[in-house]
């Protein structure tokens, strides 16, 4: 996987390990509350060079020593330690070292920060879901909202994807990759209200998208085509549903314009032209939702013999001149 949105959880540790640097004094002006043997400690952690026994160490002491000011400083060394691990893209290690740091200092924040930097450099998307969870919950932001709805999402989860991705909706509009999949997973649990309100957070969003440079304008014109075709595809069928049938047209239509394969788009056309009394059009739509040979198709069949039956006198000759004109189109 892309290491999803890793630029800012490096500047959050960067920003942790800076306001430490600086708010922090140096233990000597420090009102001292520890004793000869902490500060040997101390000093001993300081010294050590091997970065696996420098956390084993500071992980040790801080987990005996739980109200010295001598923490602050500990913790500085470890926190250095694993920025500068960072800065080599040493991730295994920052890995490594994490979870046994984790170990006894269980619920620190800068830890899960680092963890799931590193388990996204190294494409672990289950780990960095994990950590992910835990450096949201110490410090929110809708980036990393916006990474693990991506994550969820590639992992397959999708009631996860759909927590995180209305939760990064919620501050940020913007991301039409993540309403679409969420316009899609609701339409998929014929849940409308809230498919339909993703398929149009998804055409509000999508004008003002950038291309990123890396990306062909080919390419990019086909999958905004896709988010397209499927938001008005979704809010034409909810109309449909809702009785709208002047809408759902509208909005069908649109969307075999970017997409003009779905059986079902022209099978719901077929049935609101039908409703607003429209028969040749709904005979049309019919035919090429039949022609598609998709999950409609049979339906459709047996709509357009239906219609043309009661325009031709109860007669099939020359239903197969608007079936030709289907595939004409279809082309």
């Amino acid at each position: 996987m892309t290491s999803p949105t890793t630029s800012m959880i490096h500047r959050t540790l960067a920003g942790l390990l800076f306001f430490c640097l600086a708010a922090m004094p140096a233990a000597a002006q420090q009102a001292q509350d520890y004793t000869d043997a902490q500060y040997k400690s101390y000093e001993e952690i300081k010294a050590t060079t091997d970065a696996a026994a420098k956390v084993e160490k500071a992980a040790q002491f801080l987990k005996e020593n739980p109200k010295t000011s001598l923490r602050e400083h500990v913790l500085n060394e470890y926190q250095t330690l694993i920025v500068n691990l960072g800065q080599r893209e040493d991730y295994a290690q920052i890995i490594t070292l994490g979870n046994k740091f984790l170990a006894a200092v269980p619920d620190d924040s800068f830890t899960f920060a680092a963890m799931a930097e590193a388990y996204s450099k190294t494409d672990n998307t289950k780990g960095f879901a994990t950590f992910g969870e835990k450096a949201y919950a110490a410090n929110p932001s809708v980036q990393l909202a916006h990474a693990l709805a991506r994550a969820y999402q590639q992992l397959g989860n999708q009631a996860k994807f759909a927590q995180w991705g209305e939760r990064a909706l919620a501050k940020d509009a913007s991301y039409f990759e993540i309403s679409d999949g969420l316009t899609r997973h609701f339409h998929a649990t014929q849940e409308m209200a809230k498919a339909t309100k993703y398929a149009r957070m998804t055409v509000a969003s999508l004008p003002k998208a950038e291309k990123p440079a890396s990306v062909s304008a080919a390419d990019w014109k086909k999958g905004t085509d896709s988010y397209y075709a499927t938001a008005y595809f979704t809010i034409g069928i909810s109309a449909y549903q809702n009785q709208s049938y002047a809408s759902a047209i509208t909005n069908l239509d649109k969307s075999v314009g970017y997409y003009k394969r779905n059986d079902s788009a022209y099978y719901h056309l077929g049935l609101a032209y039908w409703q607003s009394g429209k028969s040749a059009p709904a005979m049309l739509n019919f035919a090429k939702a039949y022609v598609l040979k998709g999950s409609s198709a049979a339906a459709a069949r047996q709509n357009l013999e239906k219609l043309w039956k009661s325009s031709h006198r109860g007669s099939l000759a020359g239903i197969n001149n608007v079936i030709q004109k289907a595939e004409q189109e279809l082309k």
